[in-house]
């Protein structure tokens, strides 16, 4: 499993390398250069030196927060970040597919955030962080890259396949035949 990737190494950059190496041969060699993890206590911190971001509810979500109602435009700040981004009901299969669209809606909130605040801002407020909430190979120069990007979560590419119930996990299969196909098509032939 790719997310299993990195706690096989030391938790440090070992770990960071082995999760990149994996994705990179999922994605047929496409080389994956840069990284950032961060730990679960870094989710809130690093959200509220930011400011926090500002999240449009698509459904209901009160269950997290008495807050998140279908349509509430929420700005999510403290603990409530982890919560959005992590919370999952072990009861349902595939819950993992709600918790993936909620973080979908984070990390494009996040990149807004961003992009008003501009890379180098962002790089500055996260730097006291860095190798204690937050491990990252990026530099300001890649925040201002990255910055500078419009994000649109409607666009976002969900690799295609099917969660099976195993006896003890759920897991996800790839389609093979259609992943690669989009990353041909994508990737390959974009660049021709």
């Amino acid at each position: 499993q790719v997310t299993l990737q990195y706690a096989y190494g030391n938790g440090g950059t070992q770990s960071c390398w082995a999760a990149k190496q994996t994705i990179c041969e999922m994605l047929y060699d496409i080389p994956v250069d840069g990284y950032l993890v961060m730990n679960m206590e870094g989710i809130s911190t690093i959200n509220d030196e930011l400011g926090g971001v500002t999240v449009t509810m698509p459904r209901d979500y009160t269950v997290i927060d008495p807050s998140m109602t279908e349509g509430a435009q929420v700005h999510i700040m403290g603990d409530v970040a982890e919560r959005f981004v992590r919370y999952r009901d072990l009861t349902q299969f595939n819950s993992v597919a709600d918790r993936m669209d909620r973080q979908v809606l984070y990390i494009t909130a996040l990149m807004d955030t961003m992009r008003n605040r501009g890379g180098n801002e962002v790089y500055n407020t996260i730097s006291p962080y860095l190798n204690d909430l937050i491990l990252t190979n990026l530099g300001p120069e890649d925040f201002n890259t990255m910055a500078q990007f419009s994000y649109d979560n409607c666009r976002i590419y969900q690799t295609p396949g099917k969660m099976v119930d195993t006896e003890n996990f759920e897991e996800f299969y790839i389609n093979d035949e259609e992943f690669h196909k989009y990353i041909v098509e994508n990737y390959y032939m974009s660049m021709s």
